[in-house]
């Protein structure tokens, strides 16, 4: 697994992020209304961002390998983007976000 410049504790999205210096707990699952918060929101989109770079030109689709936040690696087309904060999240982490779906 690679190296994420942050640590969480699986399944409750509390993520901690290093920013400037500085651990900030983010729990990924709530809007981030501190500048800390934003910014360590912004640590993880990059992180995700420069992994979907390192794919190249290859087809992203099947060829991307992305990192949710609580630390799974999973393609890209088995991830979930959140429309409003751009996380890309597993099927959990997704249905913890997303909250639960209603047939």
């Amino acid at each position: 697994m690679t190296n994420l410049p942050w640590t969480c504790d699986c399944h409750l999205g509390d993520v901690i992020v290093p920013v400037g210096g500085q651990d900030v707990e983010l729990h990924i699952h709530d809007t981030p209304t501190a500048p800390s918060e934003i910014q360590a929101l912004r640590v993880i989109l990059r992180h995700q961002a420069r992994e979907l770079a390192e794919a190249g030109q290859l087809d992203a689709k099947t060829a991307a390998w992305i990192h949710c936040p609580c630390g799974r690696r999973l393609t890209l087309s088995n991830t979930y983007r959140c429309l409003f904060c751009g996380l890309r999240l597993c099927r959990d982490c997704a249905t913890i976000h997303f909250g639960e779906r209603t047939h």
